[in-house]
């Protein structure tokens, strides 16, 4: 299994299931922008639903 299995996942069941918001744990990258990573912006980029980043 793959990341990649993993974000189409939680975008399936986001889409099957009766959801207002996700929300993700994430350890955000060094640097002056914002960047998560690439399974947490594949994730907001493709779930129907807001997308509640926390920094763990």
């Amino acid at each position: 299994k793959t990341s990649a299995d993993a974000e189409r996942a939680m975008v399936k069941e986001a889409k099957s299931g009766n959801y207002d918001l996700v929300v993700m744990g994430v350890k955000m990258r060094p640097g002056n922008k914002v960047f998560f990573g690439q399974s947490a912006a594949a994730i907001a980029d493709r779930s129907p639903v807001s997308v509640l980043f926390v920094n763990s």
